[in-house]
Parts: C-alpha cells; structure tokens; sequence
C-alpha cells in the first residue's frame, strides 16, 4: 500500500534469487534501479570430502529452491579456474540435497575447494564464507584412493587377515575388503576390528574350497568411500 507520494510498502512471498523491483503506476510499468535479493542458500557441513574416482555427498542446509544447481570449485594448481557439475540426485524440499561428484582427470592436481550451490543465480558463498576461511561451511576436499601395500596370507581355511597400507578412512560403513581372482571369484572380508586405523585393517577370511583357491590368483582389494578406485596387491 502507498504510505507517501515518495514511499511505498510492500510484503515479498516466500521464493529464492533476486532482481529489480518492478512496479505499475496509473497503469505505467515502472522498473526502479534497486534490486531486491533474497536470503541466499546456506550449507551446514564444515567438511564434505568423496574419493577422486567420483562418489556422492549429501549435505544439509537452508534456502536450496526446488531447482537447485550444484558446482564442486576444487583448487586446481594446474587448471585453476576448472569446476566440476555434481548432478543432483535427490533434493529434499530445500533442504537436503545428495549429488554426484564426477572422476577427477588423473592430470589435475587437486587440493581443497569449495561446494557452491546456486538457487536462483543465488549462491551460498555470501553467507558461508570465503574458499580461505578457517572452518568456512561447504569446503571440500578430495580423498586419495587407498593403496594396500601388505597382507598377511589367507588359506582356504579363511581366518584373520591384516592389510597395510594407507588411506584406509576411519569409516567403517564406507570400507570393504575382499580377495578376488583373474576370474571374477571375490571372496569379502568381514567382522573389521574397531576402530578402523588408517593404515592397518583386520578383519575375518571366510573358508574356502580348497580348489578354488588353486586356480585363482589372489589379490587383496581395498575400497573406501562411495565411488573409490581401489588398488590391489597380491597375497603373500
């Protein structure tokens, strides 16, 4: 409603993004030179980390829209202005969002970035913060694929095996190990000794024939984190 010749009040409805203010006077459009925005989109996670092989983050937060779009910034030293789209699996009502992080080329080196979700040509980086920012919400990281160096022997027995190497994570819900052949017979590991180390994992061999451990070629294969590339090395 008009307050004055020279001022004016009005309510916005809920929405996402901003603009410039359009009016009608005595049936004239009027576009004002001021622009009106709204709250932009916000992430809670401090840390959002997926393996350089590609995988899926979910994170929570405010403001996302119904049409959201999502760009993972990582620090590229060789290919600095590159961004990576991480297509959007699951939006729930603006607040949550599950998306796929695509492989990284093994020519980029990479270090920490930034998750950006834009609502609207909003972004969430006028409220979470700069890339440099200690503790800025939304900063990503990539994770190395882990690397088995060593294992114990298995038999057909089954039993306990160790595995060393690294960057094994600390979640066990995102970890798996198995023995697998040349002819596609993987046998998996389970019961892994808590907490996971880094570095060392134990866990439990189930039995097998005795023949069929005669005509494969074992290989330990460790994977972490939704999409990881895994490494293998062969059994003692």
């Amino acid at each position: 409603s008009a307050i004055t010749n020279t001022s004016m009040e009005c309510i916005f409805p809920a929405g996402f993004g901003g603009g410039l203010i359009g009016m009608v006077i005595d049936g004239i459009n009027v576009t004002a030179p001021l622009r009106v925005s709204y709250e932009p989109p916000t992430i809670n996670e401090l840390n959002l980390k997926c393996a350089s092989s590609g995988g899926s983050i979910t994170f929570s937060g405010a403001r996302f829209g119904a049409n959201p779009s999502v760009i993972i910034r990582p620090l590229f030293a060789s290919s600095p202005n590159t961004t990576l789209a991480c297509a959007i699996q699951a939006n729930d009502n603006g607040n949550a969002i599950s998306c796929t992080v695509p492989a990284v080329p093994s020519a980029l080196q990479y270090g920490p970035g930034r998750v950006i979700v834009l609502a609207d040509g909003v972004s969430n980086e006028l409220y979470d913060g700069p890339d440099d920012m200690p503790g800025g919400r939304g900063r990503f990281s990539f994770i190395p694929s882990p690397t088995a160096i060593a294992s114990t022997m298995t038999t057909y027995r089954g039993g306990v095996v160790t595995i060393d190497g690294s960057d094994f994570g600390d979640d066990v819900s995102k970890l798996s190990a198995h023995v697998e052949s040349n002819m596609n017979f993987a046998i998996h590991c389970t019961n892994f000794a808590l907490p996971v180390n880094d570095t060392r994992i134990v866990c439990t061999m189930p039995a097998m024939s005795p023949n069929t451990l005669s005509t494969i070629e074992p290989h330990v294969y460790v994977t972490y984190q939704d999409g990881a590339s895994f490494l293998s090395h062969p059994l003692d």
